[in-house]
């Protein structure tokens, strides 16, 4: 936004609709927030130069669904983004290429919340976005050793 893009947010809980407005907001700039508590099945019209996911895989089950419905929504050339995914390194918190998280936190978030955490090993991730057309590359935040961004580009 401060770029002047034109932004649609898509956020799976309520409560969060007005803190991502507010937040705009305070920065003088507009944006459209949708409430969907299915991210993965809305049907909303219009394509954009990039879809952008906030800490959304954890809580997809299916990631290569959503992943092929968030792809119809890209105008050709555009780029998938993802920040604060988990996506894990081959033998970490998900022994296995994709599924539930096995740490700690994840299953604190279990026993407090009733919610499951999913997560995705690098190799796994890499594979699925190249079988839908994407190269994924990480990139590393600096002075943030625990958090990176990927961006996944039409090959």
């Amino acid at each position: 936004m401060r770029g002047g893009l034109n932004v649609t947010a898509v956020e799976r809980h309520h409560s969060n609709c007005g803190i991502i407005h507010n937040r705009v907001i305070a920065f003088d700039r507009e944006i459209k927030v949708i409430h969907a508590p299915d991210t993965y099945l809305i049907d909303y019209p219009g394509t954009y130069d990039a879809v952008i996911l906030y800490d959304s895989l954890r809580e997809m089950p299916f990631p290569r669904e959503m992943l092929m419905h968030f792809r119809c929504f890209l105008k050709p050339g555009g780029i998938f983004a993802f920040g604060a995914e988990s996506i894990v390194a081959a033998g970490g918190s998900v022994p296995f290429p994709w599924g539930l998280r096995l740490d700690g936190a994840a299953l604190a978030g279990i026993r407090e919340f009733g919610r499951a955490a999913f997560a995705v090993q690098e190799d796994f991730f890499v594979d699925l976005m190249k079988e839908l057309g994407f190269a994924a590359n990480k990139v590393p935040l600096p002075g943030v050793s625990t958090c990176a961004v990927w961006i996944a580009k039409p090959e």
